[in-house]
């Protein structure tokens, strides 16, 4: 397993300039029902995992998911970039080894 490079939080506000923790954990964000029926974690609940440096913020469906989903089908109330921070994350993942299927 890679080591370990910072705080989540950090890693994702560093790449891509979003703070999740602006995340209000409104699940406002989840406009195709079709796409929440993949996930395994709502996005707000991502976005917990990140703020508290949980490894199942990089172990979840959700990030990849995400990766699939029309740009338009997820938008924050608070104008997070969800596809942006789900594309750190995945990144994140395959380099710590936790991607689906191996680094």
């Amino acid at each position: 397993m890679a080591s370990r490079r910072g705080p989540l939080v950090y890693i994702v506000l560093a790449a891509t300039g979003q703070d999740v923790r602006r995340c209000r954990q409104c699940d406002c964000c989840i406009l195709d029902d079709d796409l929440v029926a993949r996930m395994d974690l709502l996005p707000s609940e991502v976005m917990q995992a990140v703020r508290q440096d949980d490894e199942r913020a990089l172990t979840n469906r959700t990030i990849w998911v995400c990766a699939d989903a029309d740009p338009d089908g997820m938008i924050c109330p608070e104008g997070l970039d969800l596809h942006a921070i789900m594309a750190v994350l995945r990144e994140e993942a395959r380099r710590r080894g936790l991607a689906p299927g191996g680094p």
